[in-house]
């Protein structure tokens, strides 16, 4: 860099020696502007110099030699000569961040190992015995008023045993092979306790070795494979897959877990949603489009960024842990003052283990503040909740989260905001309470010395995941993300979420950081953002560096591409390298390529891309092994298309299936997970039985599943008795002979039963259940309906709102409606802000209401689309599409 911009000193002299201000001037255009500061780093090599940047510079540097006579050679007047020099720059800086990458992390995470943990000046590889739990992430519990204990408590209470116990227990008695043991659950529910309580008891004498990141893991690896028995403690292992060193933390894994010299017990926790984000299907999984080679105009839809955790996950033994104790577990308690004052406090959902940590004390505090203080340090916590959510996993220090809570202060409380109400704020948050601390100070490590980072709870971290928050809503908190974001990871999520709120202006920013750290995410949405904006050359440089730096993604993206111009040689090679690299598209192009002339070639790599996780190639693999009438692997990759969670492919599966004639495997298979209780299987059981009149079989299985807690089920068997009682009224079937005040009264005993299920599964949570008891009590108890009617409305079903429109609407209700929505979009509700928009500007041709649903999207609701893009006109449209939004919810202009 330093060389390159030494020539374009050189051209400067060339050309006359322009001064800064006079190149500031030429450079001027109504598109772009480079300030003399900018001019003079890129022209010492501080700053990289873009495509742009250079294009416009010769440009200036030729306008201002012909305005003095100076002839410049023909090379130093060729812009196009320029471009080339710029990207040989470029591809030489790849080769050398490629040779120092590794360092490069290296450094960076170590800067924030002992954030996470504080295990400084500890050695990390000792037998179990030794360890103290605390160490190892186990929560201190609650401390009780020393009047009532006889003394302050510091020590672990008793550990209950619960039912995953027996799991672990079982898993960890004979271990015969390397094996990946995951516990989730929600915050606070004891997964760490459960890891730490199964190893001392079943492994106590084995060596423990304890990473504190992924890069701590990545130099453990030969260690723990040279060692005979080691046991690896992952706790929240979602930070050690989800990051710059994931994949190659995902890699060492498998690695491991194929060892077969000694068995390696590795053992890790992380929370329920965490779980479920890493082993999602990303969005292109079943689309046509993708298989043709097309690519979505979302630049998020493309990238499956959690390919290799996904496939290490699913290898992996999950265990469960409840939220709440049974009743046994209840009777079972330790004679403990904390237990005790944890159990009286739960309340009736029983969640004493929450409550043992402090969380639910935490969330009350939260919610609901007695002071300024506390309104002060709810901002405080507000802020970090956020910005966590938004991507930003790295400790913030005081000043960040200042900056961070500034826009979610009261309104009451900007009128007089003391002076310094961010100590006040501080000191409130970081106060314990009942010795459990909202926010913890932790000493941390930088390139510049020791500083302070606070670390946000996990169960308000969890809260804040839960509730609706405003996310995208303030200038200040993105400038502030920029100004303080240092680290990688951080920076390539802040740059995703950003791009997902249509924040191109900011996602750009943060991912040419990300993107000058190596990481290939950031190259791939600077790419899609460059080519939006007309950039093409410089945005194809960028998918380059990232195929260069071994992105399968950027690897098939180029391979595409090379396609489409017809160089097949080049398409060939890099579909190669893309499917060797695992990339599921690539390895589906393949398959369609070969199918025909080498099929065992083709099946191979099919096979392979199952064994990666990928659901298209297990779906596609059965289907051919069923062609060739072998059933040796059918049930295996049946069984992981349903343990991927994609109802979209189960159902579709599940049709090929009974579409081809394999009913007997089909109906195996739905058996199968029926019994494990699979809400898209159990619809499809029943659906088909119906279909096949093997009615009674269904009903008695719909009623078994449902008695054991199954709302799917007890959705199905309340439709089933609906159906029962309606005959009964009508005098069809078997009741076409029974008396007339037989079948009334059978018709009512069946209504109230299927209306008492259905409340049941409504109370658990399901949605079609409550729209249900909505359409069947309307008529006969209007405030019973309205109740569930509201209740599915907040938990953001969107048929709800429709119904209530119509019918307050027809009703002649609108201000009532109105009041509803505005109260919930003011707490944050996206369904209601988008609802609420979208009726303002059709119904009242309101402006503001283009606001809202604009806010709505900000705030992570991207179905507000469908809504929103009618709207709007031909140029908002394009503007829209090609520069995205403001954080206040406008549109933005151009940016460069």
């Amino acid at each position: 860099m330093e060389r390159f911009a030494a020539e374009l000193r050189d051209l400067q002299s060339a050309a006359g020696r322009p001064s800064l201000r006079r190149l500031e001037a030429l450079l001027d255009s109504p598109h772009q502007h480079f300030s003399r500061s900018t001019v003079h780093e890129k022209l010492t090599g501080k700053s990289m110099a873009e495509e742009a940047f250079v294009k416009a510079f010769v440009e200036a540097c030729v306008a201002h030699a012909s305005s003095k006579g100076i002839a410049l050679p023909g090379h130093l007047a060729d812009v196009q000569w320029w471009i080339q020099r710029q990207l040989h720059m470029i591809q030489e800086m790849d080769a050398d961040r490629r040779r120092d990458r590794s360092v490069t992390l290296d450094a960076e995470l170590r800067q924030r190992a002992e954030a996470r943990r504080p295990l400084a000046n500890q050695i990390n590889v000792r037998p179990i015995s030794e360890w103290d739990p605390v160490l190892l992430g186990v929560h201190h519990a609650i401390e009780v008023d020393a009047s009532t204990t006889g003394s302050r408590s510091i020590a672990l209470p008793a550990y209950l045993r619960r039912r995953h116990d027996a799991a672990l227990g079982e898993r960890l008695a004979h271990v015969d092979a390397s094996v990946l043991i995951v516990v989730t659950g929600t915050a606070c529910t004891g997964k760490t306790r459960a890891c730490y309580e199964a190893i001392r008891v079943h492994l106590a004498e084995r060596d423990l070795y304890v990473p504190t990141d992924g890069i701590g893991l990545l130099e453990m690896a030969e260690q723990i494979s040279a060692s005979p028995g080691p046991v690896v403690w992952l706790d929240e292992l979602d930070t050690f897959l989800d990051g710059a060193t994931g994949p190659a933390v995902a890699t060492t894994l498998l690695q491991l877990m194929n060892l077969s010299t000694h068995p390696v017990v590795m053992i890790g926790s992380m929370r329920s949603e965490h779980w479920a984000k890493l082993t999602a299907e990303p969005a292109y999984v079943i689309g046509s489009d993708h298989e043709q080679g097309n690519r979505s105009p979302h630049p998020s839809d493309n990238l499956d960024v959690h390919r290799q955790a996904r496939t290490v996950l699913r290898r992996a033994r999950r265990i469960s842990i409840g939220d709440e104790l049974t009743a046994d577990e209840m009777r079972r308690i330790p004679a403990d003052a904390r237990w005790h004052a944890a159990a009286q406090g739960a309340g009736e959902r029983r969640l004493v283990i929450q409550t043992l940590s402090g969380g639910p004390l935490m969330v009350d505090r939260y919610e609901n503040p007695t002071d300024a203080a506390g309104r002060y340090a709810r901002a405080l916590l507000t802020g970090a909740m956020v910005t966590r959510r938004l991507g930003f996993r790295s400790l913030p220090t005081a000043s960040a989260l200042r900056a961070f809570a500034e826009g979610y202060l009261d309104p009451q409380d900007r009128v007089r905001l003391p002076g310094r109400w961010w100590d006040t704020a501080l000191r409130h948050a970081t106060a314990p309470l009942y010795g459990i601390r909202a926010l913890t100070p932790l000493p941390e490590e930088t390139g510049q010395g020791n500083r302070v980072g606070y670390r946000l709870a996990d169960y308000l971290d969890q809260h804040g995941a839960r509730i609706s928050l405003p996310l995208a809503m303030s200038h200040r908190l993105w400038d502030e993300l920029c100004d303080c974001t240092s680290a990688s990871d951080d920076l390539g999520r802040l740059a995703w979420q950003a791009q997902r709120f249509y924040l191109y202006r900011y996602a750009t920013i943060l991912a040419r950081r990300a993107a000058d750290a190596g990481v290939t995410s950031a190259m791939l949405l600077l790419y899609e953002n460059l080519q939006r904006i007309g950039r093409d050359h410089e945005a194809d440089g960028w998918l380059r560096r990232a195929a260069d730096l071994g992105d399968s993604y950027a690897q098939y993206l180029r391979a595409e591409d090379a396609r489409r111009t017809g160089d097949m040689a080049s398409a060939h090679e890099l579909m190669a390298a893309a499917a060797d690299a695992g990339e599921p598209l690539a390895i589906r192009r393949l398959y369609g390529q070969l199918i025909d002339e080498a099929p065992s070639q083709a099946l191979a790599w099919l096979r392979r891309g199952a064994e990666a996780g990928d659901v298209i190639a297990m779906w596609w693999l059965v289907q051919n092994l069923l062609e060739r009438d072998d059933h040796s692997d059918v049930r295996k990759w049946l069984t992981r298309i349903s343990a991927s969670n994609v109802s979209g492919v189960i159902k579709a599966v599940e049709h090929d299936l009974w579409r081809r004639g394999h009913d007997a495997v089909a109906e195996q298979w739905r058996l199968e997970q029926v019994r494990v209780g699979d809400p898209t299987m159990t619809m499809l059981f029943f659906e088909r039985h119906r279909q096949a009149s093997r009615v009674e079989y269904a009903v008695r299985k719909a009623k078994e599943l449902a008695e054991e807690g199954s709302p799917s089920a007890m959705l199905q068997h309340a439709w089933y008795l609906r159906s029962q009682a309606n005959a009964a009224q009508d005098g069809f079937g078997s009741w076409r002979w029974r008396r007339r005040a037989t079948r009334e009264q059978a018709h009512a005993n069946l209504h109230a039963q299927s209306v008492a299920w259905l409340q049941r599964a409504a109370t658990a949570g399901n949605q079609d259940a409550r729209y249900a008891l909505v359409q069947r009590l309307w008529n006969e108890d209007r405030a019973e309906a309205e109740r569930w009617l509201f209740r599915g409305a907040e938990d953001g079903g969107y048929d709800f709102l429709h119904w209530m429109d119509e019918v307050y609407e027809a009703e002649g209700r609108h201000d009532e409606l109105m009041t509803w929505l505005r109260a919930r979009a003011a707490e944050g509700d996206l369904v209601a802000m988008r609802h609420l928009g979208s009726k303002m500007y059709t119904d009242e041709h309101n402006p503001d209401g283009l606001t809202w649903m604009l806010r709505a999207y900000l705030g992570g609701d991207i179905g507000t689309t469908l809504f929103l893009f009618p709207k709007l006109s031909a140029e908002q449209r394009h503007d829209l599409e090609r520069y995205g939004l403001e954080p206040d919810a406008q549109l933005a202009g151009q940016w460069q």
